[in-house]
């Protein structure tokens, strides 16, 4: 049987990570081009760089940014921070 990428995320991270924690990863995600954004709960913010680097590896992206909320500016642009990879997210 195929596991989600989900299944395979939530697998890679109780390496390191308690299953309570693992809980509460978010199992949504929008992937444009090669930049996949998360909304991370607060508990998990401290581990953010690590599950970027899951995100990114199970969905073959290389950026993953974490949605802080709202848009701004006069293109409109979310509002996000970089967890993982380059700061070239522009797709």
């Amino acid at each position: 049987m195929v596991e989600t990428p989900f299944v395979q995320i939530k697998k890679f991270l109780l390496k390191t990570m308690n299953k309570k924690l693992i809980n509460n990863l978010p199992d949504k995600w929008e992937k444009v081009g090669d930049v996949v954004t998360i909304k991370l709960p607060a508990e998990l913010k401290k581990y953010s760089k690590q599950i970027g680097k899951t995100y990114a590896e199970v969905l073959d992206c290389k950026a993953v940014l974490n949605d802080i909320g709202g848009i701004s500016g006069t293109y409109r642009e979310p509002n996000v921070d970089i967890i993982y990879g380059t700061k070239e997210t522009e797709t």
